[in-house]
Parts: structure tokens; sequence; C-alpha cells
């Protein structure tokens, strides 16, 4: 079952199917792929929903988007009142700017030691 785990983590289709069919393992996108996946989503759902229906239900997927990496928490605070499409855009450029180039813009942080996915296999 993937379900949640797809929230923030769409990839996970991919890597589930190359688990599944035994083929390479699929690592995570590097961050500025993932960068460029949530602007990308945020500007998909604006252009069909418009403002303010397309910014409202995407501010809890820019919270899955950044789950686990630094200051994560005060992101997700910090936009949780925007309604203004530009002010969520410069929040996001600030929240990008201030991981850029640090290791765990890279990886999330995660406690103790990562589990493996574990699948039944037919």
């Amino acid at each position: 079952m993937i379900g949640r785990g797809s929230w923030g983590n769409p990839w996970i289709f991919a890597q589930a199917r190359a688990l599944i069919r035994h083929e390479e393992e699929i690592l995570p996108p590097a961050w500025e792929e993932r960068e460029a996946l949530i602007y990308r989503h945020l500007e998909m759902l604006v252009e069909r929903r418009g403002i303010p229906w397309g910014l409202i239900p995407f501010i809890k997927h820019a919270g899955w988007y950044v789950k686990g990496y630094p200051a994560a928490a005060q992101f997700r605070r910090r936009i949780s009142t925007i309604r203004s499409h530009e002010a969520f855009i410069q929040e996001m450029d600030a929240y990008f700017r201030q991981i850029a180039g640090t290791r765990l813009a890279h990886e999330p942080e995660h406690e103790g030691e990562p589990c493996p996915l574990l699948m039944p296999m037919a």
C-alpha cells in the first residue's frame, strides 16, 4: 500500500514499480528537481483553478514536499495563512534560498537509521 506515502513524494510510484520488477533502484530526485516540481505543481493548480482556489489547496502540498527538510515546520507555519500568489512565491523563494547549499537540502532529515522498503514478492 502506497497511499499517503505519495503525498509530497510523487516519484514513489516509479520507485515501487522498479522494486516490483526487480529493476535498478530509483533514487528520489535532487533538490533542484524537487524545487522545480514544486513550482510547476503550484503553477498548474493556479492556471487551472485561479487565485485563491489554486493556491489554498497547494499550501498542504507544499508542506508535504518539504517534510523532513531543514526548517520545514517554520516554512509550513509561515505559508499557512498566505492567500496571495506573489507572497507565496516570495516565501517559497526565501525558503529555498535558506536551505540552498546545505547538506540536508539534498536529503531529508530522519531520526535514526532509514527503514528499508519491504514489499512481498510473488
